[in-house]
């Protein structure tokens, strides 16, 4: 059970952080007109930059306790 509750807690630590840096980005930097039409095919650029920004800014600078 311990495990199973650290799992959930590791998880939704990383959900949390990186939807928070993400929505910073996108409506700071995303609002720029050269980054809203950035495409390839029918992918947005700009939103997988913005997540791996988030992704390694909350791998590198943060450290995300386990409670339980």
């Amino acid at each position: 059970m311990r495990d199973l509750l650290n799992a959930i807690s590791f998880v939704s630590s990383y959900a949390v952080g990186i939807s928070a840096l993400y929505l910073v980005q996108y409506y700071t930097i995303g609002m720029i007109p050269a980054l809203k039409n950035w495409t390839v095919g029918r992918l947005m650029v700009k939103d997988l930059i913005f997540l791996l920004v988030a992704i390694i800014v909350l791998t590198t600078l943060f450290d995300v306790y386990l409670p339980h």
